[in-house]
């Protein structure tokens, strides 16, 4: 094969056709002869098939490369809102321990404002109790949306 192809380079140039005419015809007879021995036993031809294959795999990359690229996009905005509440070292850390470290301040940030509504209720609870000893209570106003009243007793 390889001197059938010397050979007919050789004739090609001798009748004065370009080296790249020459590597174009070598090309297409190549791919000639390829498809010729490339059929299977049913006559389909795996020249064609695999190239089928390959664009459906090239398709396929292309895809999840488009969601992949969608991903990084909204990880890397996610971390740039983790990132404005960390510090020092933990800035150093990979994004899964990040986001972690982060979710760890958050949980401790939300336990203390659930310790201070608790208090905060049941100071609210003993200002009412205390307020419903003493017979102080609001009176609301008859006019919906209207001025509301106490009824604070006098000492007398």
């Amino acid at each position: 094969m390889y001197e059938e192809l010397v050979t007919r380079c050789h004739a090609n140039a001798r009748n004065g056709i370009s080296p790249k005419d020459i590597a174009l015809r070598e090309a297409a007879y190549a791919i000639e002869e390829l498809e010729e021995k490339l059929f299977d036993g049913e006559g389909v031809n795996l020249v064609s098939y695999w190239q089928q294959q390959c664009q459906i795999a090239e398709n396929g990359l292309r895809n999840t490369s488009e969601e992949l690229s969608q991903k990084e996009y909204t990880i890397i905005g996610i971390m740039h809102s983790v990132d404005k509440w960390l510090d020092g070292k933990e800035l150093e850390q990979d994004e899964v321990n990040r986001a972690a470290t982060m979710r760890e301040k958050t949980l401790r940030i939300v336990e203390k404002q659930e310790r201070e509504i608790n208090s905060l209720h049941k100071e609210l609870e003993r200002m009412k109790s205390i307020m419903r000893e003493h017979g102080i209570m609001v009176i609301p106003s008859a006019i919906p949306g209207g001025k509301s009243s106490w009824n604070i007793p006098s000492k007398n």
